[in-house]
């Protein structure tokens, strides 16, 4: 099934109904296949644009254009209240979703991303360095190719389009509005995830009032990793009320 958000095609699955159906928000990069083996009849599965089969935006989007499909599927199912399972970029969605409108019932969040990086004397090297190619190449005393070395694999995948998009999200930073969030909330973490590091799940556990953290030995794919065990918390917390 699709919606139409700024005439660009959404895809997103539902089939069946349920009471309170689980809403599960893939990572960067992935689809409705990321979350797919954990879901049920009237669960909702949402292709965030470019990915799996939703088409490209014909513009830049920051984090709230993506809460605002989200928003637009559930009104499409007439849906007025979710459990959400969210991992990394869709931790992003969630917290937004969660801090400004009453629509979760329950999160769950794994590997999530959002908050603001421990500083990396590394890392701020690496920004000077790219800084200063930058205006060399933009001076014309350096090939743009240089600039190549520079970013994720995340980022040279993508569109010049998607590449703005990313940097957008990217520099979004939810650290304050946790204490907004009211819902039941639990942190499902890698020990070892590099991506999202566990201090970021222990920032959530301390600033989420309502909020249970849970460690595996694994990395930021954890749900993948531990995938019976996952499948069993889901159980548990968000489907033993239906």
């Amino acid at each position: 099934m699709f919606v139409i958000y700024k005439n660009s095609k959404v895809y997103y699955k539902r089939k069946g109904k349920s009471p309170m159906p689980i809403l599960f928000l893939h990572g960067w990069g992935g689809s409705t296949k990321s979350f797919e083996f954990l879901s049920i009849d009237g669960d909702i599965l949402i292709d965030f644009p470019p990915f799996g089969k939703s088409q490209e935006p014909k513009s830049e989007y920051s984090l709230d254009d993506y809460v605002k499909i989200v928003l637009l599927v559930l009104k499409t199912e007439k849906v007025e209240k979710v459990n959400i399972v969210a991992h990394s970029f869709g931790g992003r969605v969630a917290i937004e979703l969660a801090s400004k409108y009453d629509i979760v019932n329950k999160m769950l969040l794994t590997s999530s991303a959002g908050l603001k990086l421990k500083f990396c004397v590394k890392k701020y090297l690496r920004q000077i360095r790219y800084k200063n190619i930058k205006k060399k190449v933009q001076k014309g005393t350096l090939d743009k190719s240089v600039l190549d070395s520079f970013g994720s694999k995340d980022y040279k995948s993508l569109s010049p389009i998607m590449k703005k998009t990313f940097v957008k999200i990217v520099n979004y930073y939810q650290n304050d509005m946790l204490k907004n969030i009211k819902c039941d909330t639990l942190l499902v973490w890698g020990r070892y995830d590099k991506e999202t590091p566990l201090y970021m799940a222990k920032t959530l556990k301390r600033h989420i009032k309502n909020s249970e953290l849970i460690v595996y030995p694994s990395g930021h794919f954890c749900y993948l990793e531990n995938s019976f065990a996952f499948g069993q918390i889901i159980n548990n917390f968000l489907r033993k009320e239906i």
